[in-house]
């Protein structure tokens, strides 16, 4: 089911991906701010974001796979999220994913993206290596070591991408975090020790360069 080049095609059966599609847009109809499942919108980031509660047979199912790449007997899932780029709601904002690893999860050994339906193809980077995915494929990475970035793009109205990211962890390492989260220093103290890697800044070097090329056409 894996290719060499990290994705995985036809992952979900067809009632799993029916499963997933129902539990977000029940709660896409809550009123915002009403829960922690109601949608949160970015709009500097053209995105909507959406919690939902994964029922046991995926996530044990996303758990196996995730064990294929970690030999961790204490790997659990620690962090799902629906993201849903789409033009209309930035108002011609980018999304503005530049290189980084993951400061939120920093402690995450695997990470699973999971496209669901997308009208563009909007590349990840994942080092030097750029992964293309069709509705239904995933990609397995380590977004805690290894940069990654979607590249620059400027979404017309009506482009949009929908994905699911599954974020894995050694439980004992999680807790202290699920515990208490980090504090806007300690998160920004973080991102500017990543900041100061060599190949962090080529990257975002060449990142910023692509998308003020593209924001002046």
């Amino acid at each position: 089911m894996i290719t060499k080049s990290g994705i995985a095609k036809d992952f979900f059966t067809l009632e799993e991906e029916k499963t997933l599609r129902d539990l977000i847009e029940t709660n896409r109809t809550l009123d915002p701010g009403s829960s922690r499942y109601a949608p949160y919108v970015i709009e500097s980031m053209s995105r909507v974001q959406i919690e939902f509660a994964i029922p046991e047979n995926i996530k044990e199912k996303l758990l196996a796979l995730a064990k294929q790449f970690v030999d961790d007997k204490d790997l659990e899932l620690t962090h799902y999220q629906y993201l849903d780029y789409f033009g209309k709601y930035g108002k011609g904002n980018s999304p503005n994913l530049p290189p980084h690893l993951d400061v939120e999860n920093y402690y995450t050994k695997v990470s699973i993206d999971y496209q669901m339906s997308s009208n563009i193809d909007w590349a990840i980077v994942v080092e030097n290596d750029k992964f293309y995915l069709k509705d239904g494929e995933i990609l397995v990475f380590e977004a805690s070591e290894r940069i990654h970035w979607r590249d620059p793009i400027v979404l017309k109205e009506n482009d949009r991408c929908e994905v699911i990211v599954f974020h894995f962890s050694n439980k004992f390492e999680h807790a202290p975090y699920a515990e208490k989260q980090k504090t806007k220093t300690e998160r920004e103290s973080i991102i500017k020790k990543h900041n100061e890697m060599p190949r962090m800044q080529q990257y975002r070097k060449e990142f910023f360069e692509q998308l003020a090329t593209i924001e002046k056409e």
